[in-house]
Formats: structure tokens, sequence, C-alpha cells
């Protein structure tokens, strides 16, 4: 199935981005286990991440997680979603604590619907890192809409 890029091409979109306590590094087969360590510790509190009715992460094993990275690889480099992994910092090794995903979003009106988790023990940072999300989003993208299903719109509504 086609779909269309969700940015333009004159849209410099970094792989790697430095906000004051936390990184975004585009996600790469590199630390795909590393990333389903984290999600599998993690399994009960990223229940609902997608919606009430997906239901990621459970049945997900490492072979599955590496599809799901390389495909989200491949969407990034075809500019038609966006997977970051959130790290502690841009360093090479930096420990990962979540994920966000810049996709379209179903709705008129939306310039994209942003998806993300935390590692439990950085639940705590959840609204500092959407607001930093928001904001980056609507400057260095110039998303005017960007839409946050299950935060700032109830699943009773979105779907």
């Amino acid at each position: 199935m086609f779909q269309p890029p969700l940015v333009p091409d004159s849209l410099d979109v970094p792989a790697l981005k430095a906000f004051d306590t936390f990184a975004l590094v585009a996600l790469d087969m590199d630390r795909a286990e590393e990333d389903f360590a984290l999600v599998d510790a993690n399994r009960d509190h990223l229940a609902d991440t997608f919606g009430p009715a997906n239901p990621w992460p459970q049945g997900v094993d490492l072979r599955m997680n590496r599809a799901d990275v390389a495909w989200h690889e491949v969407e990034f480099r075809c500019r038609t979603s966006f997977a970051y992994w959130i790290a502690e910092s841009t360093a090479p090794a930096a420990p990962l604590i979540g994920c966000t995903y810049i996709t379209p979003s179903p709705r008129a009106g939306d310039d994209c619907a942003v998806y993300f988790w935390l590692d439990k023990s950085r639940a705590s940072d959840t609204a500092h890192v959407k607001a930093t999300l928001a904001s980056w989003l609507h400057e260095g993208w110039g998303f005017q809409a960007v839409a946050f299903p299950g935060r700032d719109i109830p699943w009773a509504e979105w779907g």
C-alpha cells in the first residue's frame, strides 16, 4: 500500500535530536535487542499505548520486535512516519528510556498523531516529554495540530 510522505522533502528530519533532559534517536536494527528488553520489562505498563483495542506489546517476542524495528526504519527512510527511541542523551550507548512514534493522523485537521511511552521508572517525565515533543513538532516541523491520542484525546473520541 502506498503511503504518501508525512513531511515535504524540504524538511530536514534529524535522525538524532537532543533536548534538555533526553534525546531522540531514530530506530534502527543496531539496538533492536535493547529495545526488546525495555519493552519486555514494561509490558503491563505499556498496555493501551496505541489504544485499548491494540494488544501491543502482549505477545511480542524478540523476532517480532526485530521485524517491527526494521519496518519503522523503512518508514523513516520513506518519510511516511518517524519512530525514535527516547534515550538519556545523544551518546551512542546512552540508555533507552522509551519510544515515540510520529505518524499520519486518521483525523482531518491533524498534522500528525504522536504516541510515546516511557520506562515505568521514568513515568514522572511524561508531561515534560509530551510538552517537548509538541513544541519541537510545532517549531521545528511547522505542525500546527499535533494529536496525542490517549493523552489529550480520550480513546473513546479517537477511535
